[in-house]
């Protein structure tokens, strides 16, 4: 069993790019399966859909460790709360964009569409924004780029290259998102918000070389805007769905440059003081 894992660890280390794109499809791939399955649910009944798919995000986290453990990509320190107030600090820009997410979801609700929120939905919706901040972190921070860091951390070039790549596979994942949205543009312009919060959430992961400042902040973003799943009526839930067509052009861009240029921004400012040291003293072992 060693000897298998060790060829692995070989094999990974000689084609790093194509071992990231694989771990990435193949770890996304159970959840666009669980989406297509169960997508009907998200309007019909979100809480037991959000239920079915944090749990599988929760599992797929757990093998995802055991990867990282078995192909020694990082260390367990990465999973400890350290520097967190320098990383609240770092992330500011991404909650500042949480809290703005939500002020502008509360103003697009229609009058009386606001319930007292049940325990089971209110739970639900915050269970599974947790475990994908949890999930995706997990795959994509931690196990995708730790195998490139492994081979592209000698120089700096090499870890903005690490970073980039990394927040390219995690953007194409929410590809899949094409069967939830149910129409093309949406989902392209999803793949390039996701791609420049995912350059900022691997800046603040190597900036403070703990997971959980890139997680807290992710999970927040996205219960910024599901946590109104679980308080507002589903019959306003299921019209405002409905409405939510094939985006135009000039909206797209619009909301490209007012959600991806910040971030993208942001994440090549904190990675500059990103170099091969730093990565050596916080994650020991990336570049061997």
């Amino acid at each position: 069993m060693h000897r298998m894992w060790k060829k692995v660890n070989d094999w990974t280390q000689r084609h790093v790019c194509l071992a990231a794109f694989l771990f990435t499809v193949v770890l996304f791939a159970p959840l666009g399966l669980i989406d297509v399955l169960t997508g009907d649910m998200a309007q019909s009944d979100f809480p037991v859909y959000a239920v079915i798919f944090g749990t599988g995000q929760l599992a797929l986290t757990l093998i995802i460790i055991w990867l990282v453990r078995k192909l020694n990509v990082f260390s367990t320190s990465v999973f400890m709360f350290k520097e967190m107030g320098k990383g609240f600090l770092l992330a500011w820009v991404g909650i500042l964009f949480a809290i703005v997410v939500f002020l502008m979801s509360f103003l697009q609700l229609p009058e009386n569409s606001m319930i007292v929120p049940a325990p089971f939905p209110l739970v639900a919706s915050v269970f599974a924004t947790l475990t994908t901040g949890v999930f995706e972190e997990t795959l994509v921070r931690c196990l995708v780029l730790g195998i490139l860091l492994r081979v592209m951390s000698s120089t700096k070039k090499g870890i903005l290259a690490a970073c980039v790549i990394s927040s390219i596979f995690f953007g194409l994942a929410h590809l899949v998102n094409i069967w939830s949205v149910g129409a093309v543009l949406p989902a392209v312009v999803q793949v390039i918000n996701a791609t420049a919060l995912g350059l900022f959430f691997a800046a603040l992961f190597l900036r403070t070389g703990t997971l959980w400042i890139p997680i807290f902040v992710h999970a927040l973003i996205n219960l910024a805007s599901t946590i109104f799943n679980a308080i507002i009526s589903p019959d306003v839930l299921r019209q405002m769905s409905q409405t939510q067509d094939e985006s135009n052009i000039i909206g797209s861009i619009i909301g490209v440059a007012v959600i991806a240029l910040p971030f993208l921004a942001t994440g090549l400012i904190l990675l500059r003081k990103v170099s091969p040291d730093s990565i050596a003293f916080r994650f020991p072992g990336a570049n061997e």
